[in-house]
């Protein structure tokens, strides 16, 4: 990495059937890409939150990331732990539309090659490859990803989380739901960054890795 490189981590936090998941992406040049993951899956107990924010604040303050995005669960408690570490805490949207428009986002800028997943994992490009889109009544989208023991597409968010901080962060108010382009416009198909169509992936066409 250069010194011009920005280093943010995305997290998403679950503790009782769902993985917690971090994943830190750096930005150089235009170019985001995957410089680590994390992930704590819970076994026949759930997992420990103390433990699970304390180790990922260890690894944010290891890697240099200036800011910390996930979505509101335990608000609070990430709050707390982000003040306590002199971290900048970034609110990932919670609103379906604006969910699915972040995500809209990343496939864009997977089309113009501008994320790199040479140090993905291998669970990170699946739940990415696996997540679907589908339009909701009123002309909203709505993702989701497959269950699977222990996850939830957790590691799909987490970097997706990323990469809404890195392009938005200091350009959009985060205590609103607004979708990443601005105003509350619902997306459509019509939209400028066009939805799939009948792709049973919502991402199933990803470019090779770099």
């Amino acid at each position: 990495m250069t010194s011009e490189s920005r280093i943010i981590a995305g997290a998403d936090f679950a503790f009782i059937r769902d993985s917690a998941a971090l994943v830190f992406v750096s930005c150089t040049d235009g170019v985001y890409r995957v410089e680590r993951e994390r992930a704590w899956k819970p076994g026949e107990k759930p997992l420990r939150p103390s433990v699970v924010f304390a180790e990922a604040m260890a690894d944010v303050d290891e890697m240099g990331a200036e800011s910390f995005c996930c979505d509101d669960h335990y608000l609070a408690s990430v709050l707390e732990v982000t003040e306590e570490c002199d971290v900048e805490h970034i609110r990932f949207p919670s609103a379906s539309d604006a969910i699915a428009e972040a995500f809209v986002r990343v496939r864009v800028l997977f089309g113009a090659r501008r994320i790199d997943l040479t140090l993905a994992s291998d669970e990170l490009v699946s739940e990415l490859k696996e997540t679907t889109g589908r339009p909701t009544p009123g002309g909203g989208f709505t993702i989701s990803h497959p269950r699977k023991p222990g996850s939830h597409g957790d590691r799909a968010r987490a970097f997706i989380s990323a990469i809404y901080a890195h392009e938005f962060g200091g350009g959009v108010a985060f205590n609103s739901d607004a979708p990443m382009t601005g105003g509350a416009r619902r997306i459509q198909r019509k939209s400028r960054h066009p939805l799939p169509g009948d792709a049973p992936g919502y991402m199933q066409d990803l470019p090779p890795r770099r």
